[in-house]
């Protein structure tokens, strides 16, 4: 059997630069072509894996995307007395060979010997480590970034823009409003799509248009895998209706139907999640399914009920604003007119919004439960 082929990968630089990176294995360096900062690929760096060729830059920044340049790993070396190491200078080390100390035991502070003070200080405590449930209900704060608002709020006003343009313009000009849609459509797969996957891998803040948009890995293909995963999801109540509806009729067919479609559904964020990171039909295998659900534990029913609250809410919600509109009619005129364009700002903010945290609760299960799942990359 061949060796795999090492993936391409997505990783970001210190200064903010996202790239791809062809090939990609643990320790491989790059310096980064903007700043010049080593780049180097750690096990969390291969959770996804791309397809695009070559070093590719990411944001919209100006000057062209190099290749990356390899470099030589660099020697351990002794840190000065009052070096502060890093990025943000909290640590400072308070004589000659700390710095060795610590690399070498992988502890801080690092005292040995008889030699004066080697010790390993810090300016600020260390950062607290996120869980899985901080993770989950920081979702509907937007993960506390504010560019991920700004990116929501834009999807929400384009919609809303194209609800209002269709409902204004006679039908026979509304053609006009598809390219519109199509745009729009392209936009939210592919950020739901980025949404997921780089919370997958760590990030939180998402972009939410990709620079090197590819139609077919960014678009086609996720809205053929979603479209797979609820398929796949919903066959064994389809099933138990076609052979059940002979023996069995009303209520109890009904409740049939609902229960194994509720069973089915219970794996929509794991199966969407694992096909997702495998990219493969293959990791949608009903052991497997199982087997990451179990390894997931208690924090998997929470995931689901809230990827369900949000499913069932979002609708409700909408139904709510359509009735609400719906009390407008016969009113003043000024009133219908407000009407017109705050109940589409509305459906269209939930919508996205509740999107959004829809497709992170998702990537919050590989993010904090990866390890355990029965495959590996």
């Amino acid at each position: 059997m061949d060796p795999p082929t090492p993936p391409t990968i997505q990783i970001r630089c210190v200064c903010g630069k996202r790239y791809r990176v062809k090939n990609a294995q643990v320790g491989f360096r790059a310096s980064c072509p903007s700043c010049g900062s080593l780049i180097e690929v750690t096990p969390a760096d291969l959770v996804t894996g791309f397809t695009d060729d070559g070093l590719i830059r990411m944001s919209d920044d100006a000057g062209e995307a190099r290749d990356a340049i390899l470099v030589s790993p660099e020697p351990i070396r002794l840190a000065g007395k009052g070096a502060q190491p890093g990025l943000t200078g909290a640590i400072k080390y308070t004589s000659e060979d700390a710095l060795l100390s610590a690399a070498l035991t992988g502890r801080a502070p690092a005292t040995f010997g008889g030699g004066p003070g080697a010790t390993l200080t810090t300016s600020e405590p260390p950062p607290a480590v996120r869980t899985f449930v901080g993770d989950l209900f920081s979702s509907f704060l937007l993960a506390g970034n504010r560019n991920n608002a700004i990116y929501l709020a834009i999807g929400a006003a384009w919609c809303t823009a194209l609800i209002i343009v269709t409902m204004l313009i006679p039908f026979i000009f509304k053609p006009i409003v598809i390219p519109g849609i199509v745009l729009l459509f392209i936009y939210l797969s592919q950020s739901y799509w980025q949404v997921l996957r780089m919370t997958a891998q760590g990030d939180d803040e998402i972009p939410w248009f990709a620079s090197d948009l590819d139609l077919t890995e960014d678009v086609v293909r996720p809205t053929f895998w979603v479209g797979l995963v609820s398929l796949f999801c919903s066959t064994p109540a389809m099933i138990f209706a076609s052979y059940a509806q002979a023996s069995i009729s009303g209520p109890a067919l009904h409740a049939g139907v609902a229960l194994f479609l509720l069973a089915g559904w219970f794996f929509w964020p794991v199966a969407l999640m694992s096909i997702a990171i495998g990219q493969s039909v293959w990791f949608l295998r009903p052991d497997w399914l199982v087997r990451c659900v179990v390894a997931i534990g208690p924090s998997y029913a929470l995931a689901w009920l809230l990827a369900a609250a949000v499913v069932v809410g979002g609708v409700q919600a909408l139904e709510w604003v359509g009735w609400l509109a719906s009390l407008t009619f016969g009113l003043h005129w000024s009133i219908r007119l407000l009407a017109l364009f705050v109940f589409p700002a509305v459906t269209s903010s939930v919508s996205i919004y509740l999107g959004y945290v829809l497709f992170r609760t998702i990537g919050l299960l590989y993010r904090h439960h990866g390890q355990r799942f029965p495959w590996r990359f």
